[in-house]
């Protein structure tokens, strides 16, 4: 689905999970992976217990060979941030530790009174604008700015980082929580509370019905209050889904 698509995909996981993808990546074999004219590399961030990093890359133009293996310092549970939005974690007890997201996003809105002070005018370069920042585009991302007032049509190009700090402010977005695989526990229902809190929509693993409590058994079955599937306080609100194996 990436390959010759996607230059660049980050995957995040916890212990153990940089050899995992490594080993996964070698059940294949990439002997035609060179045809294609995109080259897809796959980074690989592990996260400890303590929150400390461990990193690689694949890059299928060498057949998806690791490279670069680094151990970085913690950078607590901020898994990954842009200007747009970020990505919290915590670590849920499944008899081996799972991580479950909370994920932030931001929205660009035009400040329009800086918009008014800069002698521009409102247009489609503005939605360019938004959408160039909301995709990552590099500061230096050239955006032609065409505006009419009484003076006539007007046109000049810019460069997004320099429109963006002039007449942008990130505004707050959607706060949204997913978290799978875990089991029912003091020790997980205190952590989601914590990560959580305030969140806008919450996909949680959710309980198993009772004709299915066998093979649920060391799922989250509990039926009392504070259950895992019950959104935390301050949760607008809860999508619960189960993942039943046909076996």
């Amino acid at each position: 689905m990436l390959l010759g698509r996607k230059v660049h995909i980050a995957l995040y996981g916890g212990p153990g999970f940089l050899q995992q993808v490594e080993h996964k990546l070698h059940g294949y074999t990439w002997n035609v992976v060179h045809r294609y004219a995109v080259d897809l590399t796959v980074e690989v961030i592990e996260l400890g217990l303590d929150w400390r990093r461990r990193s690689a890359c694949f890059s299928s133009r060498l057949g998806f060979a690791k490279q670069g293996e680094v151990l970085t310092g913690s950078a607590g549970d901020i898994v990954h941030e842009e200007a747009t939005f970020r990505v919290r974690a915590c670590f849920v007890d499944h008899g081996t530790p799972c991580l479950a997201y909370w994920w932030k996003k931001a929205r660009p809105g035009i400040n329009k009174e800086r918009l008014v002070a800069s002698g521009l005018t409102t247009g489609a370069w503005l939605r360019e604008l938004k959408h160039a920042v909301l995709t990552g585009a590099p500061d230096d991302t050239p955006i032609l700015v065409r505006w009419r007032d009484r003076a006539g049509e007007h046109a000049t190009m810019r460069q997004v980082g320099e429109l963006s700090q002039l007449i942008l402010d990130l505004e707050a977005g959607r706060r949204i929580g997913y978290v799978t695989d875990l089991r029912y526990s003091d020790e997980n229902v205190h952590a989601l509370s914590q990560l959580m809190q305030g969140v806008d929509e919450l996909f949680i693993e959710s309980v198993f019905l009772d004709q299915d409590s066998a093979h649920g058994l060391r799922k989250t079955i509990d039926r009392g209050p504070g259950r895992p599937d019950r959104p935390p306080h301050g949760c607008s609100r809860g999508n619960a889904f189960s993942f039943l194996a046909t076996l």
